[in-house]
């Protein structure tokens, strides 16, 4: 059901990914199985985002984070801090450029270049600064 959440998702299906995403969910957490859960997790964030639900997708990026965290699974981590700055830059909430700049460190330490790419985009977003949106460092916003 992950898969088949994510590939909605990248086509655009945000309501389709979202149902899909939360009953893998379910069956993951049913079966105790952390990496399950945190993709799962990590991928509902990121269609919230795309919904317009920014304050959600930070509380469900950051239950991600914390599983990718405690199994040491540091691509899920990257990817994860990738899509919680943009959840925070959505928001118009502090810790983007952070979010961003730990991701890239990541990233560039497991050698994930989709995730350093998403990364670096998101710093110059943010011009290294604040990045909230419509804020003095967000160049997308002038």
């Amino acid at each position: 059901m992950t898969n088949l959440g994510e590939a909605d998702m990248y086509l655009g299906r945000h309501t389709a990914a979202a149902a899909h995403l939360h009953e893998a969910l379910s069956h993951f957490r049913d079966l105790g199985h952390h990496y399950g859960q945190a993709a799962a997790l990590s991928n509902l964030g990121q269609v919230y985002v795309r919904l317009h639900r920014p304050a959600e997708a930070i509380a469900i990026l950051e239950e991600a984070l914390e599983i990718f965290r405690a199994t040491g699974h540091r691509y899920g981590e990257a990817n994860t801090l990738n899509g919680l700055a943009e959840a925070l830059h959505a928001a118009s909430r502090p810790g983007a450029p952070a979010a961003y700049r730990e991701a890239l460190a990541i990233a560039t330490e497991t050698g994930d270049q989709d995730e350093q790419s998403r990364a670096t985009a998101g710093i110059a977003r943010c011009g290294g600064q604040d990045c909230r949106t419509g804020g003095p460092g967000d160049p997308w916003e002038r």
